[in-house]
């Protein structure tokens, strides 16, 4: 069940599932392992990392507004 708009991080419930989870595009996903994997190899390694971390943290923050919203508990 789609919990949120289809976003590049959309929040779903999947049947069996104690608690809803994130669904992350393809090229967002690979975007990430790009991003870390500059931070791992490049001169501009926290800069990378950083911004891996903002798009991380921004999924995460909008998980807890609909969990929160729907009454769901954090799994964390």
């Amino acid at each position: 069940m789609l919990l949120s708009p289809a976003t590049n991080g959309a929040i779903v419930q999947l049947p069996d599932r104690k608690f809803p989870g994130v669904v992350v595009q393809g090229d967002t996903l690979n975007n990430l392992i790009g991003m870390l994997q500059s931070a791992l190899t490049g001169h501009e390694g926290m800069e990378w990392t950083e911004e891996a971390l903002g798009i991380l943290i921004g999924m995460r923050a909008h998980y807890e507004a609909v969990c929160t919203k729907i009454g769901s508990p954090l799994p964390y």
